[in-house]
């Protein structure tokens, strides 16, 4: 069995869990939503809200024990040899080449128009979106020597992204892998210096607070105020809980705004998210959700749904289609880990459970194509680049 144990990624799914927890009780306490939403003043009874809580627990819950069952059946006999080396100067020319074009034509950037570059240049930067630089130098990041130094000069190039493109999750993705790959050096950590810890974790808000500011002035949003940024804006980010609120406390709306969508939008969305922008629906989901009040529309921003909130919405169109969107959901969500587990390298079916997290979260169909479809592209890029056996097979030839 491979040294990944199901409970080494404990912690992250009780950071989803307590993220909706926290944000049901914010919701209780406050008589408002938090997230996308926040101040929000619902209409919602008790009852409505605390089966919202448990509707936004399910996906997690049940993905963390089809990890723990797909952890006991799967025979990790030997994990996979790679050299990291090659791996690490690939990940560093895709890092490089991401950072010029978002330079040179604004590939990339959060709540901007796409990228404008010259046709000789446009097809290149097309398949070079096929291969995640995140996902990859995540891949890498989990999976290398814990002293590997190397992981530095990648996590400097993946935060230099972070800023250029105006977006700062991949922060929180490294803090989830990290706390898988040094889980048990960071439980020695808070163990031996729980003074030190505890003071540091007053400046979690002033932290989170400033973050936020941060990216909101990269995005040039300076004028939204950021309240609550623990309870309101982090763990109702880490949500959906008040997305799939906002649907049952506006059904109306959400009911006429569903008949536009057609019968395999949300097929067509994911695959988009693969084959490219002009072949996703020109309305989506996550637009509606931002358009419910915001006049004017805007294709550069959006909300989540959550995964209850997009199976409600696919019932609004038709009952046969929740089922197809909810079967479509499932079958992505093990064809992911069936990649991920092919790649065989130290941490990375913890990897396929972090990005998931994500993506249950979202609910969004392209990212739930995109992390199977990546999974795939670097188990074939390992089996045929750098997986260490055919490298010798090769010099030996």
């Amino acid at each position: 069995m491979n040294s990944t144990k199901s409970s080494e990624v404990k912690f992250v799914f009780f950071v989803f869990l307590f993220a909706v927890i926290i944000s049901f009780l914010y919701s209780v306490i406050t008589g408002q939503l938090n997230g996308d939403y926040l101040g929000y003043e619902y209409n919602l009874s008790f009852p409505i809200l605390s089966i919202i809580c448990l509707v936004s627990i399910l996906p997690f819950y049940l993905l963390f024990r089809f990890h723990k069952r797909t952890l006991i059946k799967f025979d990790f006999k030997k994990k996979r040899d790679i050299d990291f080396n090659l791996f690490y100067y690939f990940l560093i020319l895709i890092l490089l080449l991401n950072i010029l074009f978002t330079l040179l034509f604004g590939l990339g950037i959060m709540t901007k128009d796409a990228y404008n570059a010259p046709p000789q240049i446009k097809w290149f930067i097309q398949i070079l979106n096929r291969i995640s630089y995140i996902y990859g130098t995540l891949l890498y990041l989990i999976s290398c020597n814990k002293k590997d130094i190397k992981q530095i000069q990648l996590i400097i190039l993946l935060l230099i992204l972070a800023y250029l493109r105006a977006g700062m999750g991949v922060i929180f993705y490294l803090i989830m892998i990290f706390s898988v790959k040094y889980k048990n050096e960071l439980f020695i950590i808070f163990k031996k210096y729980k003074s030190f810890v505890l003071v540091m974790l007053f400046f979690i808000p002033t932290s989170i607070s400033f973050l936020y500011e941060f990216r909101n002035s990269l995005r040039d949003e300076t004028n939204h105020e950021i309240s609550h940024p623990i309870t309101g804006m982090l763990f109702g980010r880490l949500s959906s809980y008040s997305n799939t609120a906002i649907i049952l406390d506006n059904p109306a709306y959400f009911l006429l705004a569903s008949k536009q969508f057609n019968f395999d939008f949300y097929q067509k969305q994911g695959l988009g998210g693969v084959i490219g922008q002009d072949f996703m629906p020109i309305k989506r989901p996550e637009n509606i959700m931002y358009e419910l009040f915001n006049e004017n529309e805007n294709q550069n921003v959006s909300y989540m749904t959550g995964i209850p909130g997009i199976l409600i919405i696919s019932f609004f169109v038709s009952p046969i289609l929740f089922l197809v969107n909810l079967i479509t959901i499932i079958f992505f969500v093990r064809i992911t880990y069936f990649f991920f587990k092919k790649i065989n390298l130290e941490n990375s079916t913890s990897l396929a459970f972090i990005l998931l997290c994500y993506v249950l979260m979202s609910g969004v169909s392209n990212e739930l194509f995109y992390v199977a479809f990546t999974g795939f592209v670097y188990y074939i890029l390992i089996l045929l680049f750098f997986n260490e056996n055919r490298i010798h097979s090769s010099k030996n030839s």
